[in-house]
């Protein structure tokens, strides 16, 4: 049998995506109706969690999410603790861990490709593949946390009438060179909305998203400022800066670029058309001295839509590993 894996959102396909959201919807409404409820729909099986970066959401959502369906769960958060620190390679630690069985192996990994090149080691261990699931690797892909931010977005569009997102456009803002919004700009090419990338020119979009939404005829546009597409964006991605996956060359090559020229705050939340949206994948940066990208009054205001977001990351993995672990 074919074993899937979740490592890049282009895989991932509108049948996939419709039927794992159907799931979601099927999972919150059941938890909605009673939080205690006990859903064993993967009793007995085990989740691994191998994460070599730190995590909250996508840690604990997972955690929460394999609890949620009955199964155990195993976690390796820091490699300093595995054998890797005594000098065994990644691909022997890989082909290990897949051999004691796990029926999902969840993967955090701080390098671009890291999560492909463990699905690779997995495939060989004794026993057989495991289906694996990227958690985030580097400046890669954030799969999952694509499938959160469109099934949130679909929730919001036209009250979730559509299955799709033509019609809406969606300004995704700020540092657009990490894993989340290439993931989310990929996963968008199946829904057919109008983008408008808003940053600084030295944190643009990479040249092979912009490719790819070209060959799937997704309109889009660049922006340096926010104010131009306050009347027309129905939705606003924001993501802070990601200097920890920066080397210490990159961050002082960015270091004269202004965080308040990417700044969203209530003055610019006024100026929006009405019913707009913010969503952002969090963690918000509010470290003291800092600038944060999201002004802080906005976190308890209507518009603020990333507390629901957060949240479907609870019903989106359940519904992923469900969709992956059952037999």
């Amino acid at each position: 049998m074919h074993t899937r894996h979740v490592v890049s959102a282009r895989d991932l396909g509108l049948g996939f995506c419709r039927e794992l959201f159907k799931r979601a919807d099927e999972y919150r409404t059941r938890l909605d109706r009673d939080p205690t409820s006990c859903i064993t729909d993967l009793s007995g099986r085990v989740a691994l969690l191998w994460f070599r970066q730190p995590s909250t959401r996508t840690l604990v959502s997972f955690e929460m999410a394999a609890v949620r369906l009955g199964m155990s769960v195993v976690q390796v958060i820091d490699p300093q603790f595995s054998s890797e620190y005594k000098g065994e390679s990644e691909d022997h630690s890989m082909r290990t861990v897949a051999g004691y069985r796990p029926d999902a192996l969840i993967i955090r990994h701080n390098q671009e490709g890291g999560v492909a090149r463990a699905a690779a080691s997995a495939a060989r261990a004794f026993g057989g593949p495991v289906p694996v699931i990227n958690a985030g690797d580097g400046k890669g892909e954030h799969p999952t946390q694509a499938l959160i931010d469109v099934y949130t977005l679909l929730q919001l569009w036209n009250n979730g009438t559509q299955q799709d997102l033509s019609g809406a456009h969606i300004a995704i803002g700020g540092d657009l060179q990490g894993r989340v919004p290439r993931s989310l700009a990929f996963l968008l090419a199946d829904y057919g909305p109008e983008i408008t990338f808003i940053s600084a020119p030295e944190l643009r979009v990479g040249e092979d998203v912009k490719e790819y939404l070209r060959t799937r005829d997704i309109s889009f546009t660049e922006e340096t400022e926010i104010d131009g597409t306050l009347q027309r964006a129905h939705f606003w991605y924001w993501t802070r800066t990601q200097n920890d996956q920066r080397t210490d060359k990159e961050k002082a090559r960015l270091a004269h670029v202004d965080p308040r020229s990417m700044q969203l705050r209530l003055s610019h939340v006024r100026g929006m058309r009405k019913g707009a949206k913010i969503l952002h994948p969090m963690p918000i940066n509010r470290k003291p001295g800092d600038v944060s990208e999201i002004e802080p009054a906005i976190d308890d205001i209507d518009t603020a839509a990333y507390w629901q977001q957060s949240a479907n990351g609870l019903y989106v993995r359940m519904a992923v590993l469900q969709t992956l672990c059952s037999p």
